[in-house]
């Protein structure tokens, strides 16, 4: 079991780290009305996880006791990322399209999914 859920966490890490940082880029790189700056402003979804020594105090002090320290963050976490995304999904292609894109809601849902996806602990 323990076995299982980390093979899941870090495959959901994988997921958002490769839409983070290969997918969206490319795609935003197709619309010729986005310049280096709307690749810069999203470049900062990376951000998170070279801050994660910040993060960790909190997540370590402030947790449920019942679920654990780390699952404490990752359940809701998870479950926000997937609303999020979830709403997002019919929205990214427009958001992608308009002249100039629509950069700002994308970084701040792409970064949040970071903070989301870069605080991984183990199940056990």
């Amino acid at each position: 079991m323990d076995a299982a859920c980390v093979f899941n966490l870090y495959a959901m890490q994988g997921v958002i780290q490769g839409l983070a940082f290969g997918t969206m880029p490319l795609l935003l790189r197709r619309n010729a009305a986005a310049t280096d700056k709307h690749q810069s402003l999203f470049s900062m979804v990376g951000y998170p996880f070279s801050f994660k020594f910040l993060i960790a105090p909190l997540v370590d002090g402030v947790y449920w006791q019942r679920l654990g320290k780390r699952e404490s963050w990752i359940i809701p976490l998870q479950l926000v990322v997937i609303v999020m995304f979830s709403m997002l999904a019919g929205e990214i292609v427009p958001m992608l399209e308009e002249n100039p894109p629509r950069i700002m809601p994308l970084t701040a849902s792409f970064f949040f999914a970071c903070v989301g996806s870069g605080n991984r602990g183990h199940c056990y």
